[in-house]
This record gives C-alpha cells, sequence and structure tokens, in this order.
C-alpha cells in the first residue's frame, strides 16, 4: 500500500491525498455509492462501512503474530486501545511470548557453549 499511495504524483495544489475529482473533499455520501460498493460487489463481498477494513486489518495483524506496539503505530492507536478493544484475542499473546524468550534462551545458551 505504501509503494502505491508512494507512486501517486505529488499533488501541489492540494494537501490533500484523495482530492475530489474538481479538487476539495471528496463527498462520503457519492464515494461509497459511485466507488466504494462495486468495489465490495466486484470482489464478492457483502457491504460493510469502509471503518470496517480497520478492525479487519488489526484483528489479522493480532492473528499474524505482529507485536501490539506496532500493530498500535501503524494503526494509529495506542496499545491500550488495542488491549482494550481487541484483548479477547491477545489470549494466546502470553503463550507465543514464552516461546519465543525460550527459543531465544536455546540460542543464547547454545552460543554460549560453543565458545
Amino acid at each position: 500500500m505504501l509503494d502505491a499511495l508512494d507512486s501517486l504524483p505529488q499533488r501541489l495544489d492540494t494537501p490533500l491525498l484523495f482530492p475530489a475529482g474538481r479538487g476539495g473533499h471528496l463527498n462520503l455520501h457519492n464515494w461509497r455509492r459511485d466507488e466504494w460498493k462495486p468495489a465490495l460487489q466486484a470482489a464478492g463481498l457483502a457491504y460493510r462501512r469502509p471503518y470496517a477494513l480497520r478492525h479487519t486489518f488489526i484483528s489479522e495483524a493480532i492473528a499474524a503474530g505482529i507485536p501490539t506496539f506496532e500493530i498500535a503505530r501503524m494503526s494509529g492507536t495506542s496499545v491500550l486501545q488495542i488491549d482494550k478493544t481487541y484483548g479477547h484475542m491477545l489470549r494466546d499473546a502470553a503463550t507465543r511470548a514464552t516461546a519465543a524468550l525460550d527459543a531465544f534462551d536455546s540460542r543464547t545458551t547454545e552460543e554460549t557453549l560453543a565458545r
């Protein structure tokens, strides 16, 4: 996504990332009707509000094991808010952390013994 955004030509006439066709702000109602709904239909997805993508991204990031701190930074929120909203999905986080620390400890011990 960042590569796609970086490839957009620099706009000198507006500070908006996605201005309306004639400049200025997009009309959200028109954008949903003309762009969002057809895109969902083309993808074979049921209607959902654009903000639902944020929830989907955060949920998928948690499932992928991305650290909560990084998810918070990417989504522009706090670790506390991620924990409040998605804490039920983080139940195995302690198990994953323990396994990572055990693996690290094993590598460190093996490297020390190899010296």
